[in-house]
């Protein structure tokens, strides 16, 4: 399912609008739908780093009111994705560069264009995220990438340590797509 803001501004805006393409693109591509168990695939525009009862960090979507989603990894679901923002920072023109990074997370054996390659296709679906972004990013720059508990490793609260138990192993897959769009106040769509 596509989670997205009725009404986007600033960041939210291109961040919302390149989620959007994405979703569709890969939907398409690898055979997932919006909710047919277990080939869903959940997407999420820019969450919130908030803090747990432990201390610990966690992905949360706002989604109404004063309500949050905590949006963990699931092997329920095909595949999971979100966007998170680094700190903004100045460049020397005084334009501001976002920092952003895709959260992704996979189970092979419920993506159907995977699921009967016979045969652990993490890299496989890694290159079609980060293809696609490379050739119609809507702005943004991918800048590299991680995999494993490396990727996610912003996120350190016990529900997400829970939910990562399933390790980078087959068939489960995870990982974080860095990017930056430039000066994006003054980007035009």
């Amino acid at each position: 399912m596509l989670y997205t803001q009725p009404l986007p501004t600033g960041i939210d805006r291109y961040i919302q609008r390149l989620q959007t393409a994405l979703y569709s693109y890969l939907k398409t591509l690898w055979g997932v739908t919006d909710n047919t168990t277990p080939n869903i695939y959940d997407s999420y525009g820019r969450i919130y780093r908030t803090t747990d009862r432990d201390g610990g960090i966690i992905p949360e979507a706002f989604t109404a009111g004063t309500d949050y989603k905590q949006v963990l990894a699931d092997d329920t679901r095909a595949v999971l994705s979100f966007f998170d923002t680094g700190d903004d920072t100045r460049s020397a023109d005084g334009y501001k560069t976002s920092l952003c990074g895709l959260y992704v997370f996979a189970n092979l054996g419920c993506v159907p264009i995977y699921a009967a390659a016979g045969q652990r296709m993490d890299e496989a679906l890694r290159n079609d995220v980060i293809t696609y972004l490379d050739q119609t990013g809507y702005g943004f720059l991918v800048t590299g990438y991680s995999t494993g508990a490396q990727a996610w490793k912003t996120y350190n609260g016990k529900k997400i340590k829970d939910a990562l138990k399933y390790r980078d192993m087959h068939p489960y897959v995870y990982f974080r797509v860095d990017m930056k769009l430039p000066n994006y106040q003054t980007l035009q769509f």
